[in-house]
């Protein structure tokens, strides 16, 4: 026999490393990771799924319940059309703050107010600060509106379900009854214990449970009317009804509910923290994470509106979770996941709201106590305004009209105005550096590519597609007063004027809603039926 080989070199092959019997040369086992429900779905922090469900269940919230009934108002085919512009100025939005963050560097929300408008306009950079509070405070509001609709539902269909008269209940389940005393305890049992603690890692998952939560009622809500309508004939005279219905009400009544439009689009104070998650943040990951998120919402909300209207049109409630049966037990559960949603909610909402608060108060508010009695005064205000205007739509349409539209529109336009307000080729010059950057790396990487080919058949360096046919960024090197649309599969060059010019018209836009906010007030919507 021939000399055995030394241990570890018998069987070697690098191609094939587990046919090595020496341990020392095996790879190195890595510990097994954790199986999540994040890395089960894909949406692991960094990956571009994961930002795009960050976004999305931002964007999904209380506004799906008033939406219904602010479409059911202009007809279902009319309102439907109507809320596709809505989302089309909120993805342009969206673009603008990523183009307004790329010029600057800003990092958050806040800090691309202050970058761009913090020298120059340094009481509107504060003006943001107001305005997020606003939007988050008026959150708070709506969820303890929900929670006063929900609540007296599930005491009712108890009592229906026990025999009881609901006039004339238990005095045990009486406060469950009264929409104010379950709002005043929702607040003060729930909302400023979970309000005042620190760490709110134990609600990391209240995302899921609220995105899923929706999905699941819009499912449910298309499969109980497709059941309707095959069991009988009433359910397809009301869809009929619903297909063939017009605006109805007064022309302040209808502008009054138009700001429900703006609110069911709000994401923008996260866009950041979302793109930011990004490990590869490319100027195409960041436009699919605008719009995958946006056309995902508007797809949720038209879904859930057809079901809704086609199933009780004009007897649409201001909260649509009131008109569906408690005697259904898949409903029953779905308003449950919701609730538990709210109350998870309130305290995810109360955090930023009690530190724009207190950043308006000054440095002298960052104590203990100044921490303690700012959140229960925002409970306590957020308690008696639920009592006092307990209709979600004219709370949607208040909140929606003011602070929202100026974090949605007003706000991202004059960012993007102080970005390129000095010298307009400012943002292409920063652009070209970009490009010429791109341009370089690409053409280091063809490079590299061809030498290891080394192939002597071809006479030619290897070129890859991307320079044979330039990139977006590179057509915007080559024409130096242009704006490429971020995104990198959009044909077309937009210049800078126009954005600004767009940009002017967004200001206006959100003038109006105010406008449409003071409507709501002045004209309300017709009440529930």
């Amino acid at each position: 026999m021939g000399k055995e080989p030394p241990r570890g070199e018998a069987y070697a092959d690098p191609r094939v490393p587990f046919l090595d019997p020496d341990p020392s040369r095996l790879p190195i086992d890595k510990p097994a990771k954790r199986l999540t429900l994040a890395r089960f779905l894909g949406l692991r922090n960094g990956s571009t799924r994961g930002s795009i469900y960050n976004l999305f269940s931002s964007v999904l919230g209380a506004g799906v319940l008033g939406l219904p009934h602010a479409v059911a108002a202009w007809g279902l085919v009319p309102g439907l059309v109507m809320v596709v512009p809505f989302a089309l100025i909120s993805l342009y939005t969206l673009c603008l703050l990523g183009w307004s963050g790329e010029l600057t560097g800003a990092k958050s929300y806040r800090q691309l107010a202050e970058l761009t408008l913090g020298d120059r306009f340094p009481v509107v950079s504060r003006l943001v600060s107001v305005a997020i509070f606003f939007n988050t405070f008026g959150s708070l509001v709506v969820y303890l509106i929900v929670l006063g609709d929900l609540i007296p539902s599930f005491a009712r269909a108890a009592l229906d379900a026990a025999g009881v008269d609901p006039s004339a209940p238990p005095a045990v389940l009486s406060p469950l009854l009264s929409p104010s005393l379950v709002i005043v305890a929702m607040g003060g049992l729930f909302g400023l214990p979970l309000s005042l603690v620190r760490d709110l890692s134990m609600l990391r998952y209240t995302s899921f449970l609220s995105m899923g939560s929706i999905l699941f009622l819009a499912a449910l809500l298309g499969v109980r009317f497709l059941q309707a309508v095959g069991a009988g004939e009433p359910a397809t005279a009301t869809a009929a009804a619903a297909l063939a219905s017009r605006p109805r009400g007064s022309v302040a009544q209808l502008l009054g509910g138009l700001p429900t439009f703006i609110y069911a689009f709000s994401c923008h104070f996260n866009f950041f923290s979302a793109v930011e998650a990004l490990k590869r943040r490319s100027r195409k990951a960041v436009f699919q994470v605008q719009l995958y998120a946006i056309s995902l919402s508007l797809a949720t909300y038209v879904a859930i509106v057809s079901a809704v209207l086609l199933t009780y049109n004009d007897r649409t409630a201001s909260d649509f979770l009131i008109n569906l049966p408690t005697a259904d037990g898949a409903f029953t559960v779905a308003k449950v996941l919701y609730t538990s949603v709210l109350i998870a909610a309130y305290p995810l909402n109360c955090h930023p709201c009690r530190s724009a608060f207190l950043e308006q108060v000054g440095a002298c508010g960052r104590s203990d106590a100044a921490r303690t009695a700012a959140t229960v005064t925002l409970v306590a205000l957020s308690i008696t305004l639920a009592i006092v205007c307990p209709n979600i739509a004219v709370a949607l349409s208040l909140v929606g009209g003011t602070a929202t539209s100026s974090i949605l529109y007003i706000f991202p336009a004059l960012f993007f105005l102080a970005a390129t307000v000095d010298q307009p080729t400012a943002a292409t010059a920063q652009l070209e550096a970009a490009a010429a950057r791109e341009l370089a790396d690409a053409r280091a990487d063809a490079a590299a590519d061809a030498a290891e080919e080394d192939d002597d058949d071809e006479d030619d360096a290897y070129v890859p597609a991307q320079l044979m046919q330039p990139s977006p960024a590179v057509r915007v090197m080559r024409q130096g007063s242009a704006i490429k649309h971020v995104g990198g599969r959009c044909a077309g060059l937009v210049r800078l004027p126009h954005h600004r010019l767009a940009c002017r018209g967004l200001v206006a836009l959100g003038g109006f809603a105010w406008f449409c906010s003071a409507l709501a007030l002045v004209a309300p919507a017709a009440p529930d039926s």
